[in-house]
């Protein structure tokens, strides 16, 4: 309770016995009389507040950027006494935007009322928050005091990047070299590429007997395939370079998580194994995988990153990372730049018959965003020489449709 009502409740008491005391009679002292029951009443339904319980709650514990979670608050009133307002209030985290910094409404309740109410509110920046504090505040019936008391609640939130399914064919795109064919196949099968004939086994398939070369050599002969769809990603994300752009919610280093999350969830999703790299102060990673889980442990992996300062640590992790795994596994680099360390090693890992595809952020259509167009440009042509497919990711543009091009570029 404001030790001003107090104060304005005695003021008004003192000068109601001033004017009894001059005036007389009845009416004045029954004022007098009056205003000492009202405040005492005041000041009686006021300390109902201390018998009000709230609870806060989240309908959920893990979310994405985009998605809308709801807090629920239960409200109980465990006195015989209504409480004529109620006003709560709970500062809220930077996750939900810079304009709901606080969710606060009114209500009342009657004797031993309980309430529920759920808050709307959209998730707009990757991270883990925790909070939960509200302050709660509520008055007399005749609007002269108030009390206020702050409830104590524990509310986690893990956001992760947007991830999105970019189709079946986005794999198949990304797995072509710069100016191959895309084939189209049926789903659950791989792009293969024929290669030559060889002796009938047991157990060899009918259907890959090559007749006419069996009539020739007069024994039968089968067709042989050489597996050119991947099996196995390996994605890399570059938090530590110092081109990333950091202003907003929409800067380069979410653009690439959100790239990330969708690549990994559309190949999981396909039946590829997928582990990923994240290059920071420290080196983290995930193994390939594709059991069941696995996409929820990338997301949360995801959901816990953080930028880094450390020169070169990008592609000093492609080379320790990289060469782990063996030949013919799809390398992603998700980067904000092409510097010539960089492309000096993407050289030696297509020389080692590994496939590369690097999602370029493309830092002009970002707020700050600084490069050298030319410079990158040139690296961009280079690489492209190689057979190495490069993507440029600007700031708006579904990344359905970006990845959706790579099949036109290729085809």
């Amino acid at each position: 309770m404001k030790l001003s009502g107090v104060a304005k409740g005695l003021l008004w008491l003192i000068m109601a016995y001033i004017y009894a005391g001059l005036v007389g009679g009845r009416l004045p002292y029954f004022i007098l009389y009056a205003s000492i029951g009202v405040l005492a009443v005041s000041l009686v339904w006021v300390k109902i507040l201390a018998g009000v319980k709230i609870k806060a709650t989240l309908d959920t514990n893990r979310s994405e950027v985009g998605k809308v979670v709801f807090i629920k608050l239960k409200v109980e009133n465990t006195s015989f006494l209504p409480l004529p307002w109620v006003h709560c209030s709970m500062e809220l985290p930077d996750a939900f935007g810079p304009e709901n910094r606080e969710a606060s409404f009114g209500f009342h309740l009657k004797s031993y009322e309980k309430k529920e109410f759920r808050i709307p509110l959209e998730c707009g920046l990757r991270g883990f928050f925790q909070w939960g504090r509200v302050k709660v505040q509520a008055g007399d019936i005749f609007g002269l005091f108030y009390s206020s008391k702050v409830i104590e609640n524990r509310l986690n939130l893990l956001i992760r990047p947007r991830a999105d399914f970019l189709g079946k064919s986005c794999l198949r795109c990304i797995d072509a070299r710069e100016g191959d064919r895309v084939w189209s196949v049926r789903p659950g099968r791989h792009v293969s590429e024929f290669r030559g004939v060889r002796a009938y086994n047991p157990g060899d398939s009918l259907n890959r007997i090559h007749w006419k070369a069996s009539l020739k050599a007069q024994r039968f002969l089968v067709k042989e395939y050489e597996q050119s769809m991947m099996n196995e990603m390996l994605i890399f994300v570059d938090l530590a370079s110092p081109k990333h752009t950091f202003k907003g919610y929409d800067n380069s280093l979410e653009r690439g998580l959100h790239v990330a999350a969708s690549l990994a969830a559309t190949a999981i999703r396909e039946g590829l194994n997928v582990g990923m790299v994240l290059c920071s102060d420290s080196l983290l990673a995930i193994p390939p995988n594709r059991s069941k889980g696995h996409l929820s442990l990338i997301l949360d992996f995801l959901a816990r990153a953080s930028r880094g300062t450390v020169p070169n640590a990008f592609t000093e992790a492609l080379i320790k990372e990289g060469l782990q795994h063996p030949r013919g596994t799809m390398l992603i680099l998700i980067t904000p730049d092409l510097d010539a360390g960089l492309v000096q090693t993407l050289t030696m890992f297509t020389g080692k018959g590994y496939k590369v595809f690097v999602a370029l952020l493309k830092l002009e259509t970002f707020e700050d965003g600084d490069i050298d167009i030319q410079a990158r440009d040139l690296a961009v042509s280079r690489i492209r020489h190689m057979g190495i497919q490069v993507l440029l990711i600007d700031k708006d543009t579904s990344l359905q449709i970006l990845f959706g091009g790579v099949q036109h570029a290729a085809g």
